[in-house]
């Protein structure tokens, strides 16, 4: 009996754990739908509902001249990979990759700090908080 019992909670608290993960992955791609910036590198990024993006960075700075690139494409998130990742097709050609190509980013987010982080290892990581739902 208490052997019996001893696996039903293992089982219940492993179920619960999968659940408790399937769900945070399972939510990134709802929570990503908003406007998103990266104050430090100076980078907004709109991820809308109906699986557009718009980039927007003003990082580059020639003789004290601020020079902004917007960028604007389709995203989709895959809750299924681990870890969950967001790849984006920008609709032009834009930092070494040519239009339509997809860049795909691993995604974590962070429920305590609220920071979404994209990591592509040749573009970097954004560590992103959201400005508007």
């Amino acid at each position: 009996m208490k052997k019996t019992l001893k696996l039903t909670a293992l089982v219940m608290a492993v179920a619960i754990l999968v659940c408790a993960f399937a769900g945070c992955t399972a939510k990134l791609d709802k929570l990503i739908v908003g406007k998103w910036s990266d104050e430090q590198n100076k980078v907004t990024v709109e991820f809308k509902d109906d699986g557009t993006f718009k980039f927007e960075s003003s990082n580059l700075n020639i003789l004290g001249l601020s020079i902004g690139t917007s960028v604007s494409g389709t995203y989709k998130v895959n809750t299924e990979a681990d870890p969950a990742t967001v790849t984006a097709a920008p609709e032009m050609s834009f930092a070494g990759f040519k239009a339509g190509a997809e860049i795909t980013f691993t995604a974590a987010y962070d429920k305590d700090s609220k920071v979404l982080k994209l990591t592509n290892d040749k573009l970097g990581t954004l560590n992103l908080t959201k400005v508007e739902e």
